[in-house]
């Protein structure tokens, strides 16, 4: 019903291919749950179908087409529901990130001899922003050759007094804090435990995962005259 955005009816699922052939769902559904007639409405958005809402009987009873074009209804009133669901998260997102956006460059007049509010705000709206409990900020030191981390949110105590050590070379970097200040573009890694630095048994790989609990990870850089010179990580 999904893939063809259209209506169907099964009158009898006992006297079906799918029950004849042994499928497990169907064989379930009719022994087990004792179903015989299925109707099965999409839910049609743009053209395409999002969904569906399914009706069964216990006996072989067709539904009439007054009864499908009522169910029908019904699966439009769903689509608009849904849409207008869509449409105001959409909304209260936007009006979100405005909102940390005015934050932030308000911090920024406030603080034009010192960058760390600043830092630590932009933590703050992109660890909300983006459902991460653990932000932080790593910079390269003047020279370029060394990466410190510079602001944190969200970490537990056992892993901030560790990463207060971390000053690590840019040079030939893997780390996920350096990668993106090394080669001034986003770095993603979806399960960090997958990863070979974890199979490897690299230091701040291991730290992240079994001190901190990191299982996935973006990192974004700062980047000044085309050059990386630090990034966000959450």
């Amino acid at each position: 019903s999904i893939r063809e955005a259209r209506v169907v009816q099964i009158e009898d699922l006992a006297d079906d291919d799918l029950y004849r052939q042994g499928d497990s769902i169907r064989v379930r559904v009719v022994d087990e749950e004792g179903a015989r007639t299925l109707l099965v409405v999409p839910l049609i958005s743009g053209g395409l179908a999002i969904g569906c809402i399914s009706l069964r009987r216990n006996e072989v009873q067709p539904f009439s087409s007054d009864q499908i074009a009522l169910v029908e209804s019904f699966a439009a009133q769903a689509v608009i529901a849904i849409e207008n669901v869509r449409q105001f998260r959409e909304l209260q997102t936007r009006l979100e990130r405005e909102a940390a956006t005015r934050e932030i460059l308000s911090v920024i007049s406030q603080s034009r001899d010192d960058e760390q509010p600043v830092f630590d705000v932009i933590l703050k709206s992109a660890s909300r922003l983006c459902n991460a409990p653990l932000a932080f900020l790593s910079m390269a030191n003047e020279e370029r050759t060394h990466v410190n981390i510079r602001a944190m949110l969200g970490a537990r105590a056992e892993f901030t007094s560790l990463v207060e050590n971390f000053h690590e070379p840019i040079e030939g970097a893997k780390l996920v804090a350096i990668r993106p200040i090394a080669e001034a573009m986003p770095i993603r890694v979806d399960d960090i435990t997958a990863d070979v630095l974890y199979r490897t048994g690299e230091r701040w790989r291991m730290v992240l995962a079994d001190i901190e609990g990191v299982r996935s990870l973006l990192a974004v850089p700062l980047v000044s005259g085309g050059k990386g010179i630090g990034a966000i990580v959450l």
